[in-house]
């Protein structure tokens, strides 16, 4: 395993945060299990920002998200996906160090708005900088599809790794999506979700290169929106935004379930009622530089009802820069709703009729 020593010189090198440089060397040696028992995932193949940063641009954004698509619906059962995760762990620690905890490991199939299968995972791993307490190791997202149209044929790209131990990686090829597909891909993003980091991607590839084939760009553009069912592309209405629920921090003397009971009143004007608790999601995220944000939150969620507030109504933000909109569940994975965790959580709270529920996401 690479030192203390090595992450905080890279650290200090790249101005990253000691954390994400460690992330980012546990994300390498997960991508060369893989291919080192490509037996299992030949049909796996990379893409997204991290695939950006990892096979193609080694100064790119740090993304710490490990997304794939399968080529073959048939092998996307959850049960066997996770073993050929969960398989890799004992390579892994013997070859680089890093401990994953195979018990914490979790795998889950969800619904996006279109009625397709997505499967998200999430691992838990040690490294040099993680602490010895396995409940407060940092973790790394999987997201898994097999209902995407892939337009290009894979390319094999070479890991970028700046660390002590590339010589024994440089033989390590991924199979990744080409960086048309990728540009494509990112664009077709934008017009079904409203998320930064898709539009920082869209700029930065159109910056990379001076000489992009924009007749083959558009065509694998219109097949991929043919596929999703997006006919029109109307570039000027994006905005850079992201969605939460209303609420607000609970108060000195005030009660968890009258907070919202009073920042309903404070932004929308009109008196509502809490119906019952839903849930609790104990979470965690890196604070913007400068931030001060806490890191470590509860959200407490609550099912409330209002005889005068009805979903027709235009409510008018009392704040200039918040707008209130109503969204169906359906849509809550199409947009930037954070915490993410939600987007799935609150459907599945909403159908059990038990309350107290709690769930744990920390990185």
């Amino acid at each position: 395993m690479i030192t203390c020593e090595e992450i905080k010189h890279i650290a200090n090198k790249t101005g990253l945060s000691s954390y994400q440089v460690e992330k980012d060397y546990a994300l390498t040696w997960i991508l060369v299990a893989m291919y080192e028992n490509k037996r299992n995932f030949d049909n796996w193949i990379f893409k997204g920002g991290t695939c950006l940063k990892k096979c193609y641009f080694g100064d790119y954004r740090f993304s710490e998200d490990l997304d794939f698509t399968l080529l073959d619906h048939k092998n996307d059962n959850i049960l066997d996906l996770r073993n050929s995760i969960t398989s890799l762990f004992t390579w892994i620690y013997k070859n680089s160090g890093i401990e994953i905890d195979k018990d914490r490991s979790k795998f889950e199939s969800h619904e996006n708005i279109s009625g397709q299968n997505i499967i998200q995972g999430r691992i838990y791993y040690r490294g040099p900088m993680s602490p010895s307490d396995s409940k407060r190791w940092p973790k790394i997202k999987f997201d898994i599809t097999s209902h995407e149209k892939v337009v290009l044929s894979p390319e094999k790209k070479r890991i970028l790794h700046d660390f002590s131990d590339a010589e024994k990686l440089s033989h390590v090829e991924i199979n990744c999506y080409p960086i048309y597909e990728i540009f494509a891909e990112k664009i077709r993003a934008l017009f079904e979700r409203t998320r930064p980091r898709d539009l920082y991607d869209v700029v930065q590839l159109y910056q990379k290169y001076s000489s992009w084939d924009v007749i083959k760009l558009k065509n694998i553009l219109r097949k991929k929106c043919e596929f999703k069912g997006i006919n029109k592309l109307h570039i000027q209405d994006l905005k850079i935004k992201f969605y939460y629920l209303p609420g607000s921090h609970i108060e000195q003397g005030e009660s968890a379930q009258n907070a919202p009971v009073r920042e309903l009143k404070e932004e929308t004007g009109f008196e509502c009622k809490v119906k019952r608790f839903l849930g609790c999601l104990e979470y965690s995220f890196d604070p913007e530089e400068n931030s001060i944000c806490h890191n470590h939150e509860y959200n407490l969620v609550f099912e409330a009802t209002s005889s005068s507030l009805e979903s027709a109504q235009t409510i008018l933000s009392p704040e200039s820069h918040i707008e209130l909109v109503w969204m169906s569940l359906g849509e809550l994975d199409t947009i930037d709703f954070r915490p993410e965790p939600l987007v799935y959580l609150i459907p599945q709270w909403l159908k059990n009729e038990e309350s107290n529920m709690f769930q744990s996401e920390m990185i």
